[in-house]
């Protein structure tokens, strides 16, 4: 696979079968449409067992990635295969590929999801978007008539408070310093930001522009994760 250039890249896929397998982590199987991989076979992780994309027929947005040992799966994957993940089956307009460093991953943290986690923890995030390693995220939440944001660690006890540090209101900065910190321990690795629904998307949107434009970020896309479960 040589440099391994892909790793981090997002690109376009069009699926090309699905195995429906709760013991199965790579359940999609896909062509690669754009991008370093072009033309190329890829297994696409998946958390759900039954997705609404319609096989052999729809295009969808995939994280590519090195394959996770950590990942449930049957499979003897080579060295000359290649892995991804699952991003959306909802494109952008015109998008044809980029890389994550140049990307803000955002998800919705809806009510269903919460289960006792108003403030969700990275293996909780996990089990509905799996962009890949998240080593922290940031959230959203509304609190007292303002937006606070919480710095969500990975670690294994991350629900106790010395593991979710409350950062500044400034949303802003936050986020400045999250894509920095980001880019600092690997530039492949996705940025994540979850939003609550007693946000605005409206506000959190205002910010992410006031960061592409007013920020040295390289920041290009803002694109929402679907749920997978």
């Amino acid at each position: 696979m040589g440099e391994m250039r892909h790793i981090g890249e997002l690109a376009i896929a069009r699926v090309l079968g699905f195995k429906n397998s709760k013991d199965e982590a790579y359940k999609i199987w896909t062509e690669v449409l754009t991008g370093n991989l072009k033309g190329k076979p890829c297994y696409v992780a998946y958390r759900g067992n039954e997705p609404d994309i319609k096989i052999s027929s729809d295009n969808i947005l995939i994280r590519l990635d090195k394959y996770n040992h950590k990942q449930r799966t049957k499979m003897k994957f080579k060295e000359t295969d290649y892995t991804g993940r699952f991003i959306t089956s909802e494109i952008p307009d015109n998008f044809d590929y980029d890389f994550s460093v140049n990307t803000i991953f955002y998800a919705f943290w809806k009510d269903e999801m919460k289960k006792g986690f108003n403030i969700p923890i990275i293996a909780k995030i996990g089990n509905y978007f799996n962009p890949g390693p998240m080593p922290k995220t940031l959230h959203c939440v509304k609190e007292n008539g303002s937006v606070v944001v919480y710095h969500v660690m990975n670690k294994k006890d991350s629900y106790r408070s010395k593991d979710r540090e409350k950062l500044t209101k400034n949303f802003e900065n936050s986020l400045d310093k999250h894509i920095h910190a980001n880019k600092q321990r690997d530039r492949s690795l996705p940025c994540v930001v979850t939003i609550d629904d007693t946000v605005d998307f409206k506000d959190v949107l205002l910010v992410f522009n006031l960061v592409k434009f007013a920020h040295h970020t390289n920041i290009e896309h803002f694109i929402e994760m679907e749920p997978q479960q």
